[in-house]
């Protein structure tokens, strides 16, 4: 995970794991902290890269031990320090020549960070987030990319984009879960579907179309405070929007189907009837393999 100072890498990390506490703490980070996390019950590791000067160079002389056998690069910006994208750019310059040295090609996990909430319609942060893009592009053209936009105070907007960065890891996998997605969406009537564990960890996805994924996301950190508190299925009905989460336990998987359609066609019958699971030896096999890649 690096980023030059300030832009935010250790908070994502304490947001990521819930140590909300730890923010108002937080100091710079100093060379390189390695922090350990179990997800899923996946052991994972996260090299905390500091972004002060004297230790970027740091990187750089010791690059076959920092930048070699990397399967993620989280490149992280703070999209409110526009006077320094120029030094953030060289930055992710000098990394990704290193990896061309070295024969690398991690997937590269973009987050414009610092994306929050009274200045996400910004015109003017839009406009940030499109250059920074074509810069970023242009610089990498030959790696697999994928940006998002987060903050701190929408918990889920990080968990999207880690999510995202376990499942690019593991498509032939992902792929075949959401098959299953997509059978259930028709099935249920629904426009949109997700998969996530107990950790709040997507691990697949479907939807329709791209409004009714980003309607459902919206509501996705209420359906699991509410499901945290009641323990018992959660049915949100507003403004034509209807939504369900769902527990669901496939071998030794605790789970949650969240749900969401804007049908007026589709009865609260159909909605909320029996997750159908026909091949269940198939998907714990899907999903033991999944866990097991992982």
């Amino acid at each position: 995970m690096a980023g030059i100072d300030n832009a935010g890498k250790s908070s994502i990390l304490h947001i990521l794991k819930k140590n909300y506490s730890f923010l108002n703490k937080l100091k710079p980070t100093k060379g390189i902290e390695r922090i350990s996390s179990k997800i899923l019950g996946i052991d994972l590791v996260f090299w905390d890269m500091g972004g002060q000067e004297q230790y970027i160079q740091q990187y750089f002389d010791r690059k076959e031990y920092i930048f070699n056998e990397l399967s993620l690069l989280f490149f992280i910006i703070d999209i409110q320090d526009a006077e320094r994208f120029d030094k953030v750019l060289s930055y992710f310059e000098r990394i990704v020549s290193v990896f061309h040295e070295l024969d690398q090609s991690p997937n590269i996990i973009i987050l414009f960070h610092k994306v929050d909430p009274d200045i996400e319609y910004s015109s003017e942060i839009k406009l940030y987030i499109e250059d920074l893009k074509k810069s970023i592009l242009k610089i990498a053209s030959e790696f697999k990319i994928a940006f998002f936009n987060t903050s701190i105070f929408k918990r889920w907007s990080i968990v999207d984009a880690f999510s995202y960065s376990i499942r690019s890891l593991f498509e032939e996998n992902v792929a075949k879960i959401s098959d299953y997605l997509k059978n259930w969406a028709d099935f249920f009537g629904a426009t949109s579907l997700l998969l996530m564990s107990a950790d709040d960890i997507v691990i697949s996805e479907f939807s329709t179309e791209s409004e009714s994924a980003s309607i459902l996301d919206q509501y996705v950190d209420e359906l699991r405070k509410i499901y945290s508190s009641s323990q018992k299925p959660v049915e949100i009905k507003t403004n034509g929007d209807f939504l369900t989460l769902n527990p669901l336990n496939i071998k030794d998987y605790l789970l949650y189907l969240i749900k969401y359609t804007n049908n007026p066609n589709v009865s609260e019958e159909q909605f909320t009837q029996s997750i159908p699971i026909e091949n269940i030896n198939e998907l714990e096999d899907i999903l033991s393999n999944f866990f097991q890649k992982a």
